[in-house]
C-alpha cells in the first residue's frame, strides 16, 4: 500500500483503481463477465477496483441511468 503524508506517513492508503472501458452500444453481459475478469485481476495485485458495474445505480436495476450519475456514485 502507499504511505499517505498524513500523520507523517504512517497511515495506509489503498490503490484504489477505476476500470475504465466502452459500455454503451455493446453486449452488456460481455461487457460485466470482462469489467469483473478485470477487477479480480487488479485485487489479486492488491488493488481496490471501482468496478462501474458495481455501483449502487446498477444493483438497484437503474443500468440505464445517464453516465453523469453512474460516474457520480463511482467516485463515492
Amino acid at each position: 500500500m502507499n504511505q499517505s503524508p498524513v500523520n507523517g506517513g504512517t497511515a495506509a492508503v489503498p490503490k484504489r483503481v477505476y476500470i475504465s472501458g466502452p459500455i454503451a452500444h455493446y453486449d452488456e453481459q460481455e461487457r460485466k463477465h470482462t469489467f469483473s475478469a478485470y477487477a479480480d485481476l487488479l485485487r489479486l495485485r492488491g488493488y481496490t477496483p471501482v468496478n462501474p458495474f458495481n455501483n449502487p445505480l446498477h444493483l438497484a436495476g437503474e443500468g440505464n441511468a445517464d453516465w453523469r450519475d453512474h460516474m457520480r456514485e463511482d467516485i463515492r
